[in-house]
C-alpha cells in the first residue's frame, strides 16, 4: 500500500513540475479524437466538435441485395434477445429495417412472401409481427 501511495505522489509531483516548467500549457496536437478545450467558449467548443464530427466517415458494412432477414443472419438470437440492442445484431437490424423500408411496396410484399416471419417473430398479442413493426415504426419514412 505504501508503494502505491508513494508512486502516486511521485508521479503527481513530477506531472506538477512538468506543468510548471511548461507554464501550465499542455501541448495541443492533432489527433484522431476530440476533447473539450477549457480555453474556448461553449460555442467555440460546439463548433470545434461539429467540425471534427463532419470529418468522420461512417461506413456501413456491405450487405448482399436482398439482405437476409434478421432471423437468418443471426439464427441464435431470440426475437427479444439483447443481441438486437447491443453488438452486431443491433447494427444489422437497424440497417435491415432501413433497407426494407426503402423498397417499393410491391417488393416489400414479395420479400415478405419469400421470407416469411418464423413463428416466434409473428404477432403474438404482446409484440406486433416483425414486418408490421418495421413498417409502422415511428422511425419509418
Amino acid at each position: 500500500m505504501k508503494k502505491v501511495i508513494l508512486f502516486s505522489f511521485v508521479s503527481t509531483f513530477c506531472f506538477g513540475l512538468a506543468l510548471l516548467y511548461m507554464d501550465g500549457n499542455m501541448p495541443k496536437e492533432e489527433s484522431d479524437h476530440w476533447a473539450y478545450d477549457d480555453d474556448l467558449s461553449k460555442e467555440d467548443n460546439a463548433r470545434s466538435l461539429q467540425e471534427f464530427l463532419s470529418k468522420i466517415e461512417i461506413k456501413k458494412p456491405e450487405y448482399p441485395n436482398p439482405m437476409l432477414p434478421p432471423w437468418k443472419q443471426f439464427p441464435k438470437f431470440h426475437r427479444a434477445s439483447m443481441g438486437w440492442r447491443m453488438g452486431g445484431g443491433e447494427g444489422y437490424l437497424t440497417d435491415f429495417m432501413e433497407w426494407f423500408r426503402a423498397l417499393p411496396e410491391q417488393e416489400q410484399t414479395a420479400y415478405m412472401k419469400k421470407e416469411p416471419e418464423p413463428k416466434e417473430w409473428q404477432e403474438d398479442g404482446i409484440y406486433p409481427g416483425f414486418y408490421k413493426m418495421t413498417l409502422q415504426s415511428k422511425y419509418s419514412k
